[in-house]
C-alpha cells in the first residue's frame, strides 16, 4: 500500500447542516404558499395540507411560517429559543436570526405524504412548484414569492454542497488515522492525507455578505500538496465521491441544483 501523506489546514469547518435545514424549511414554506394561493379559499391540498389543521388555525387558513415550522418538526423538539423564528410574511433563509429548531432534522412526510427522504421531497416539491408556479396572479406577492423560493433552493444546493465540502476535509485529514484510504483504476490500495482548500461564495446571488458557503478549491488544493501528483489527488476525490460518504450528499445537492436551474429560468 502506497502511502502519501500531507499536512492537513482547516481553513473554516463547521457543520453546516443547519444552514442546509433553514434553506429547506423555507423553500418549502414558499411551495406551501403556492399551493394555498392556488387553491384559496380551501387552503393547501398538496405541500404540508394538514398545517392548518394541526397547528388548530383551521384546515383553510394559511400557516404563518412560525407555524409551519412547528408543524414539520421532530416530535419532541423544543428550540431552547422558541419556535418564533421572523414575524416575515415572506421569510428569507439567509436572514433569519437565531435557530428556532430550524437546524433540527424535520418530518419529512408532513410535508409530501408518505416521503421519507430529502432528496425525494425536494424532487416532488420542485415538481409541484414547476407545474404551478407560472399559474400565480400577477402581482407583487407573486414576484416576491419566485424571488425568495428561487434563493433558497439556491441555498439549498450551496450549503448542501458545503456538508460534503466539510466531510472531504474530515476524511482526508485522517482523524489520527494517516488519511483518506482510496483505489485508482488498478485496485491499487492508497492512503492520502490532503490540505483541502476551500473558497467562499455567497449562499445566492445578491444574499447578506455574512450569508456564505464553502465549495472546493481544487487548484488550490492541488497547489498546497506540493508532495502528491495531481492526478492522485483527483482521482482519490473522484474515489471518495463515489465509494465513501459523498453518496449521502449527492443525491440532495443534485435535486437542489436540478430545481435551481428549472426555477432560474421561472423565476429571474
Amino acid at each position: 500500500m502506497k502511502f502519501l501523506i500531507a499536512l492537513i489546514v482547516f481553513f473554516r469547518f463547521t457543520s453546516a447542516f443547519g444552514d442546509a435545514a433553514r434553506y429547506e424549511r423555507v423553500f418549502y414554506y414558499y411551495a406551501y404558499l403556492i399551493d394555498a394561493t392556488l387553491n384559496a379559499p380551501n387552503g393547501p391540498q398538496t405541500i404540508a395540507a394538514n398545517c392548518g389543521k394541526t397547528m388548530g388555525v383551521g384546515t383553510r387558513t394559511t400557516c404563518t411560517f412560525n407555524q409551519f415550522n412547528r408543524y414539520i418538526a421532530n416530535k419532541g423538539t423544543n428550540p431552547p429559543d422558541g419556535w418564533d423564528a421572523t414575524a416575515a410574511q415572506y421569510p428569507d433563509g439567509a436572514t433569519i436570526t437565531g435557530d428556532h429548531g430550524l437546524s433540527t432534522t424535520y418530518q419529512t412526510a408532513r410535508i409530501g405524504v408518505n416521503i421519507n427522504d430529502v432528496a425525494t421531497l425536494l424532487r416532488e416539491t420542485m415538481s409541484f412548484t414547476r407545474k404551478n408556479i407560472d399559474l400565480l396572479p400577477a402581482g407583487t406577492a407573486t414576484d416576491t414569492i419566485k424571488t425568495n423560493i428561487f434563493r433558497q433552493i439556491v441555498g439549498i444546493a450551496r450549503t448542501r454542497m458545503e456538508n460534503k465540502v466539510n466531510d472531504l476535509i474530515e476524511k482526508f485529514g485522517g482523524n489520527g488515522e494517516g488519511g483518506y484510504k482510496w483505489k485508482d483504476a488498478q485496485g491499487v490500495e492508497h492512503q492520502t492525507q490532503l490540505t483541502i482548500v476551500t473558497k467562499e461564495i455567497a449562499t445566492y446571488e445578491g444574499a447578506p455578505d455574512d450569508a456564505v458557503s464553502l465549495d472546493l478549491d481544487f487548484q488550490a488544493t492541488v497547489k498546497a500538496n506540493p508532495d502528491v501528483d495531481k492526478s492522485d489527488i483527483k482521482t482519490a476525490i473522484k474515489y471518495w465521491n463515489t465509494n465513501s460518504g459523498a453518496p449521502n450528499h449527492n443525491p440532495n445537492i443534485l435535486q437542489a441544483r436540478n430545481g435551481a436551474e428549472v426555477l432560474s429560468a421561472k423565476c429571474q
